[in-house]
């Protein structure tokens, strides 16, 4: 088991969620936190020498964040392996559930798609693409679809005209 946080309420959501499936399955669960390099080059974060303090001091930082979040969960702290990473997230989310073995992924999602989709990207179903295993995915509170529900039935009802031994009427 898998979950990933940005300490964000739609992630803890999905943590907590995935902390419960972990423990009615007493399965192993493992909490990422991915520092979003995106916005550093790689030959930034890979050098030592000036740069060294600064992705020391970042970790450090991301490090203690993540040590508190897990203390602010209500669970069994031992059962909780943090695993921290650098890179981009639905890939290190990806690298981190085939290294680990996990069956099944817990992330939270905002639902983001049309511009604020394709401008901000969209972890969640990045992941849901990529990743081979089972992935679910947590609403936040308050979630409002942005797609627009259909305007016809989903699904076929009962016919109320239909003969009574279940045949469907025929106009």
């Amino acid at each position: 088991m898998l979950a990933s946080t940005d300490f964000s309420e739609a992630s803890r959501k999905a943590v907590l969620h995935g902390l419960w499936v972990a423990t009615q399955a007493n399965a192993d669960f493992h909490l990422l936190h991915v520092f979003d390099s995106m916005d550093i080059p790689e030959n930034v974060i890979a050098k030592e020498g000036r740069y060294a303090s600064l992705r020391r001091e970042i970790n450090e930082d991301a490090t203690q964040r993540l040590e508190a979040f897990v203390q602010s969960l209500d669970t069994d702290h031992s059962r909780v392996h943090s695993h921290l990473s650098w890179g981009t997230p639905w890939k290190e989310i990806c690298r981190a559930a085939q290294h680990l073995s996990v069956d099944l992924i817990t992330l939270g999602t905002v639902g983001r798609s049309g511009i604020k989709g394709v401008l901000l990207g969209n972890t969640a179903e990045q992941v849901l693409g990529t990743c081979d295993c089972s992935i679910l995915t947590v609403k936040p509170d308050g979630f409002v679809s942005p797609i627009e529900p259909a305007s016809w039935p989903l699904h076929p009802g009962p016919n109320p005209g239909a003969a009574s031994h279940g045949e469907p009427e025929v106009r």
